[in-house]
């Protein structure tokens, strides 16, 4: 079983905390598709979000509500190892 350090902890917390936007929201979605799901539909909508990156199957059909590109993790990944790779001009493996 592998533990995670404290200092580990904290150096994903501050990555995390550095990459991410506090978003207040009075927006109100209603996704019949799953309503637990609207608060993160409320939010790309009221920051006005490029992606929302998610495994979530639900949303699929997000594309009707908001204006936010809906991607996988593993999409989101290989758009940002070929970005890297293709501005270093070097091949990168993610």
């Amino acid at each position: 079983m592998m533990t995670v350090t404290h200092s580990r902890k904290k150096f994903g917390l501050n990555i995390i905390e550095k990459l991410t936007t506090f978003v207040e929201t009075d927006a109100v979605i209603n996704f019949p598709r799953d309503q637990k799901d609207d608060m993160f539909l409320e939010c790309a909508l009221v920051s006005n979000a490029q992606f929302l990156i998610t495994g979530d199957k639900d949303f699929t059909q997000a594309w009707k509500i908001v204006n936010t590109t809906v991607i996988s993790v593993s999409l989101f990944k290989r758009i940002v190892c070929y970005t890297s790779a293709t501005s270093l001009r070097k091949r990168r493996r993610c």
